[in-house]
């Protein structure tokens, strides 16, 4: 539209001038805040930002100066030390835009393949590798502070009948939705990921076994009253899953602790898919908390923990 303008009806110079550089500034600064907004934002967006900044100022200038002082006829070269400061301004930001962008895709890319290597592909949560890294600086964070921890592990009653009765891509839908869901039954602290298959394990900071039984119920209750869809096929599902909290005692090292929560959790989820499915179940090894469910098995010694 500007150049239509200028083609047909604008041919005063100083207009000319003061539009482009009006819409210049525009332009450059509402990438500025694009690029600028947010919290953690990577350096070469930041440099690109204040690129844009430069430039929007570098107009700002030049709207200025020709408002103070119009041209009256078109030069290639200017006399004005304000318009040549201007286009080297302006020249030189361009270099630096086209440099530092291509910098800030190189950083995409990078926080791209990040991502992909800790994130699930389909359900887009964590992959298993690293949510056991998360879960042993949360065991380490855990033992330090003296805070409560807990893991729950859950998966979906009879995941391979809605595969042969539906197709494959409507079990990729279901684990998908699934894990959005429940996803929106968590805290920004917990931690969420999938496990394989259909499995999946949530760490839940701070949180007591009773704490982490009623989120389990909460996610439970949610995915068995919702109704999934593929493909004009609806269908709905359960599950069932095993709650077990970190022992604080002793002298075991992290990754022990790890692999006795893991299994803690594994225990009581296979307890509940063989007394019924569709429910959750508290590991043997945690001390009956108020208001919950009698434990998959019955309790052993501190020490067994």
């Amino acid at each position: 539209p500007t150049l239509l303008i200028f083609t047909f009806w604008v041919h005063n110079l100083p207009v000319r001038i003061v539009l482009i550089a009006a819409c210049l500034v525009y332009t450059t600064s509402l990438s500025a805040w694009r690029l600028l907004r947010g919290r953690s934002i990577p350096v070469s967006r930041r440099l690109m930002g204040i690129g844009f900044l430069v430039v929007a100022g570098s107009q700002v200038v030049r709207i200025i100066g020709t408002a103070l002082d119009p041209p009256q006829t078109p030069e290639l070269f200017s006399e004005s030390l304000a318009d040549s400061t201007t286009f080297l301004v302006g020249f030189i930001a361009v270099v630096m835009l086209t440099f530092l962008f291509a910098l800030m895709v190189n950083d995409h890319t990078a926080q791209e393949l990040r991502r992909l290597a800790t994130h699930d592909s389909l359900t887009k949560t964590f992959n298993r590798s690293a949510f056991e890294g998360f879960a042993r600086q949360a065991i380490e964070q855990s033992l330090r502070k003296g805070d409560e921890l807990s893991l729950l592990l859950f998966d979906i009653d009879h995941f391979k009948s809605i595969n042969d009765t539906h197709g494959h891509q409507a079990g990729d839908v279901a684990l998908r939705q699934m894990a959005k869901l429940a996803n929106q039954c968590l805290r920004s602290q917990d931690i969420f990921g999938r496990y394989g298959g259909e499995e999946f394990a949530v760490l839940l900071p701070g949180t007591e076994a009773a704490g982490a039984y009623l989120v389990a119920e909460r996610i439970r209750r949610t995915l068995e009253g919702a109704t999934f869809h593929d493909d004009g096929t609806d269908f709905c599902l359960t599950i069932s899953g095993g709650i077990a909290q970190l022992n604080h005692t002793g002298q075991t090292s992290t990754e022990k602790r790890l692999t006795a929560l893991f299994r803690a959790a594994d225990e009581a989820l296979y307890d509940a898919k063989k007394s019924g499915r569709n429910k959750n179940l508290l590991s043997a090894s945690v001390t009956d908390p108020p208001g919950t469910p009698p434990p998959a098995k019955k309790p052993r010694s501190r020490r067994d923990v």
